[in-house]
């Protein structure tokens, strides 16, 4: 099927956007011993930043807890945002190698478990 308009015209009027998880060193979502969020002082700096820059487009990465204070940081300080929300899905193969916070491969058995009867 065609696109409805020309390729030249797909980012006519659209705005920068960036993937925000906003973790820094140290700093991850459960890994079964609990999360470690950035504060709203690193969140507001981040988002500072993004700003100053000319980001208007945000994807965020879960439905979870830093997810809601990015939401409410935004609403409250009134910033130019809009965001598209994402959900955290559990893995489907497993990708530490290629993930910060994953240090060891995800068990086959957890994989496994996500479609019994199949291999």
């Amino acid at each position: 099927m065609p696109l409805a308009q020309a390729p030249a015209a797909l980012i006519a009027g659209t705005h920068l956007g960036i993937a925000y998880s906003g973790y820094r060193e140290g700093q991850h979502p459960d890994q079964g011993q609990g999360a470690i969020y950035p504060s709203d002082a690193e969140i507001r700096e981040d988002l500072a930043v993004l700003s100053r820059d000319g980001f208007r487009l945000i994807r965020l990465y879960d439905a979870g807890e830093l997810s809601r204070r990015v939401l409410d940081i935004i609403a409250s300080d009134d910033l130019p945002f809009q965001v598209m929300q994402g959900a955290w899905l559990q893995a489907e193969v497993s990708n530490h190698e290629g993930c910060a916070w994953l240090t060891a491969p995800i068990p086959e058995e957890a994989l496994a478990a996500k479609h019994p009867g199949q291999p």
